[in-house]
């Protein structure tokens, strides 16, 4: 297969993205990694050679952000903006010179490019501008009636070069009509499409007005006062409008339902319409339900029933000549002959000479095997569909839930209380079990007896699988809050009677902090990545792969580490590229000054008391309690400590607070945020009466995301600049 990658110069995206920190590009890995930085081949094309690509951008909720929409929601809205902005002239209908006043829309139409949709009403109204290129994109709405579909006259340097229509051409029904008789313990049924509107709902002749499309957010419980909601719903490879009663009809009712269906064209597609028949009305969940066939239980509003993409029906594409500037024209001429007012209407989102179709293929809690079924509307199969010349996968963040395998760890008993305060983390145990008035707990932290530059050897005593091979992985250090106290290498060599592992990449005192090695393998992620890629491959052997595996987290709250470099160990067999989202978190963490001061008490002491703890507080009084605190700097009468002499323990954890009863086991421990507390290595405890003072990165200003996983605004931005950075050289 040629392989080849998309590219643009990323001068003009630097500049752009560059308030997102971490620097303007991304660095060749730190002292982590296991291998060299990610592959950096020459054998590219540039984008001109692609006139319109297009991108589908597949993951879990990371990739999904707020609903799986292509906009400032998602970091995929954040790649099309770069594209849009600084790879192709984009004019928004504000922008145009008009002869009338446009009506925004844009705040109630999230399918749209920068909520820019705009109405242009009558005939007669002239809208113009300059651009250059070949081609002229014109992106609008369809309204689903036809009620006001309009012909346009588009005049490129003066000469009328086409006509288009505003009409829909997508089925639109009037009282269509729906029956049942329930049984009594039913309370769903399936009205044969989405984009439906406008329900009568009558239970035995009368009807029932307790009711309406469901406009929830994500997880909503049901609404109080309603008796029924239209949702929407996958049924073999389709999504459809279901209705559901909150409580199953009595045997015997008689179920009618009238309503009218059709669907409104957006730039952005989805069976998320909106909940009355116009434009700029309300838009439905962008949640359906994710419960099962069983059509007799309460709904659950968790569901992303399909992926966003660009709609090609939105698009009028206007052929301008010659590569050179062009002034432009478009025209109101009259209604179209199917429309049933008098008052021709344009619905304008904007105006480009270059597409750049982008396809959000994400859905909320996916992993890479879930695109890998063959029922439904969110698989591979459904991103080959759209056809795709680079397809992007961020996976290994739920992943690891099924795929992790832990290959040691040593058995040791304590007490109930020992588990709820000593354990950090249930996620980093092999096993929990109540053994007599002791628990067996398989502690998968090791300790190191020796280590090399090429080497380390561990406990004998600890049980190990017999299995344990090349290509395993190492993640050695102890975390406790800061993943510069980590090191990851790749086994090359496992001596199962010494119980040491091998590695090729050089290991030094500096790369790790504290004398623990984790084993753990992830073949099975492996494996379902590689199939993702054979089979988008299948479909178009030309198609570009890029694959990320997340940034850097919170080890006490998912166990990611070591992905970044067995991704980096398969990555050149794929001939894909490795997107390194893990190093530019990571850099955007670590290289920035912390300036938010904290205390170590509530009444803003810095005066050691020659303890070994302290709990940190912030300057109201209240205790720093934060899913994870980070970049931490404490000096000690002026003298800056090192991430040797102290830690900071706290922040998101799974344990067994003391409302979990016994037994306890890996099943009932709970998530919780533990306060942010300083602990001094022996040896370094700060004596009575010195001066503590201690820093760090504020939450709102400083990370990337808020619980090291999901995105908020920092991290859309560092996102889409490193794909950008990646693949678009």
């Amino acid at each position: 297969m040629k392989k080849r990658f998309l590219q643009i110069a990323a001068t003009a995206l630097a500049i752009a993205l560059g308030g997102c920190g971490g620097g303007g590009s991304v660095p060749s890995g730190n002292n982590n990694s296991n291998t060299n930085s990610p592959n950096t081949d020459t054998n590219i094309i540039d984008v001109r050679e692609i006139e319109n690509p297009r991108i589908s951008i597949a993951g879990s909720s990371v990739t999904w952000g707020s609903g799986g929409k292509i906009d400032d929601d998602s970091y995929p809205g954040y790649v099309v903006d770069a594209l849009r902005k600084n790879y192709a002239v984009t004019i928004l209908p504000d922008k145009l010179n008009s002869n009338v006043v446009p009506v925004p829309y844009g705040g109630t139409e999230p399918y749209t490019y920068g909520r820019s949709l705009y109405k242009f009403s009558g005939k007669g109204v002239e809208l113009s501008g300059t651009i250059s290129g070949k081609k002229l994109y014109i992106v609008l709405a369809r309204e689903r009636d036809n009620t006001h579909a309009a012909l346009v006259d588009v005049y490129i340097d003066n000469e009328l070069v086409k006509t288009f229509s505003t009409k829909n051409d997508t089925p639109y029904f009037r009282n269509k009509q729906f029956s049942a008789v329930a049984d009594g313990e039913q309370r769903s049924w399936d009205l044969g499409s989405a984009h439906t509107f406008n329900h009568i709902v009558r239970l035995n002749g009368n009807v029932n007005e307790k009711g309406k499309i469901n406009d929830l957010g994500y997880d909503a419980k049901w609404p109080v006062g309603y008796d029924w909601l239209i949702f929407r719903k996958v049924t073999g490879n389709e999504v459809h409008h279901f209705i559901s009663f909150q409580d199953p009809p009595a045997q015997g009712t008689k179920i009618d339902v009238a309503y009218d269906s059709g669907e409104n064209i957006k730039p952005v597609k989805s069976t998320s319409d909106n909940t009355e028949k116009f434009l700029g009305t309300k838009i439905e969940s962008l949640y359906g339900d994710r419960t099962t066939k069983d059509l007799t239980q309460p709904l659950h509003f968790e569901e992303g029933v399909d992926f966003r993409e660009t709609d090609d029906r939105a698009v009028e594409v206007v052929d301008m000549g010659n590569d050179t500037a062009h002034s432009f024209r478009l025209v109101v001429k009259s209604v179209d002959p199917v429309a049933k007012d008098s008052t021709p209407e344009l619905y304008l989102n904007y105006i480009t000479n270059r597409m750049f179709y982008i396809q959000n293929a994400s859905i909320g809690g996916f992993t890479a095997k879930d695109f890998l079924k063959t029922t439904g509307t969110t698989n591979i199969d459904n991103i080959n569909a759209f056809n795709p010349d680079l397809v992007i996968l961020e996976s290994a963040t739920n992943d690891d839930w099924d795929d992790n395998e832990w290959l040691a760890w040593k058995d040791v008993y304590m007490s109930a209380d020992e588990v709820r305060n000593k354990i950090t983390s249930a996620i980093n145990l092999q096993k929990l079990q109540k053994t007599g008035d002791k628990y067996k707990v398989g502690i998968t932290h090791i300790n190191i007896k020796s280590y090399t530059s090429k080497s380390v050897t561990l406990d004998p005593d600890a049980t190990y699988s017999n299995d344990i091979k090349d290509g395993d992985i190492l993640v050695i250090g102890d975390f406790k809050g800061d993943n510069r106290r980590l090191a990851v290498r790749l086994i090359s060599r496992w001596d199962n009677k010494t119980k040491t592992a091998y590695f090729n990449k050089d290991l030094h005192t500096e790369d790790f902090v504290g004398n623990v090695c984790q084993i753990k393998r992830i073949d099975k992620w492996v494996e379902n990545v590689k199939e993702f890629v054979r089979r988008a491959r299948e479909y178009n052997s030309n198609v570009e792969i890029g694959i990320i595996t997340g940034g850097m987290p919170n080890m006490n709250a998912r166990r990611l580490e070591g992905y970044r470099e067995k991704a980096l160990s398969f990555i050149d067999d794929l001939q894909a590229k490795y997107i390194d989202i893990y190093q530019a978190t990571y850099d955007f963490t670590y290289n920035r000054e912390p300036k938010k001061q904290l205390f170590l008490n509530a009444n803003k002491s810095v005066t050691s008391t020659g303890a070994k703890r302290y709990t940190l507080y912030l300057d109201n009084g209240n205790p720093l309690e934060v899913m994870l605190a980070r970049n931490f700097k404490v000096f000690v009468d002026g003298k800056q400590l090192t991430i040797r002499d102290f830690y900071v323990d706290g922040g998101l954890v799974k344990t067994w607070p003391q409302d979990v009863g016994e037994p306890l086991d890996l099943y009932n421990a709970k998530w919780v945020v533990k306060p942010s507390i300083l602990v001094f290595e022996d040896g370094i405890i700060p004596e009575a009466g010195k001066d503590i003072k201690v820093f760090y990165n504020d939450n709102d200003d400083f990370k990337w995301s808020q619980d090291d996983t999901h995105l908020g605004t920092n991290g859309y931005k560092i996102y889409s600049q490193t794909i950008i950075n990646t693949l678009f050289k």
